[in-house]
């Protein structure tokens, strides 16, 4: 249970996060929606699958301030601090591969990891999706800059190479 003290603390926790945090589920909700249509009555090039992208982008640079609250609640609640699955990351990488816009979808995977937000609901998450494009965009003989090469360990958090099958630092395998 919880005593009264720590329950001020989630409640002024919850008011300090309030808007970002509305703007967030408010943003999933809509690009969860617009997606589906979209992706079923136009093409992925069009001006309304634009409006995803833009969505998309606007909820990513909210990860940030989702990532903080997430850690504070942790504290506030004396939980293991763990990120949830952040859609949008996810949702862009999959628009930008349709698009063929493999470097871009590459670059939202190494932010959502470097920004601890690595799980996306599949088997091999972020990491897995992002060496599977890594690898698409090396058979599609596209440069793959050398800042591509590397990620952060979704657990310790230092710099691997991605083509590595487990980290140097901490001996995850990945």
């Amino acid at each position: 249970m919880y005593d009264t003290i720590s329950f001020e603390k989630f409640q002024s926790l919850q008011s300090k996060y309030k808007d970002v945090l509305h703007a967030h589920y408010s943003a999933l909700e809509q690009i969860g929606i617009m997606y589906t249509v979209a992706n079923n009555l136009t093409s992925v090039h069009s001006p309304e699958m634009q409006q995803v992208i833009d969505l998309c982008l606007y909820d990513i640079s909210l990860a940030p301030k989702i990532a903080q609250y997430f850690k504070e609640e942790s504290i506030v609640l004396n939980n293991e601090y763990r990120l949830p699955d952040y859609g949008s990351f996810k949702r862009l990488a999959i628009i930008y591969e349709k698009q063929n816009r493999l470097i871009d979808a590459i670059n939202i995977c190494k932010k959502a990891i470097a920004l601890g937000f690595y799980q996306d609901g599949t088997y091999g998450q972020i990491p897995g999706r992002m060496a599977r494009l890594i690898k698409k965009a090396k058979d599609t003989n596209l440069l793959i800059s050398s800042n591509t090469q590397t990620m952060n360990c979704p657990h310790c958090r230092k710099e691997i190479d991605i083509n590595s099958n487990f980290c140097n630092f901490c001996g995850q395998k990945q």
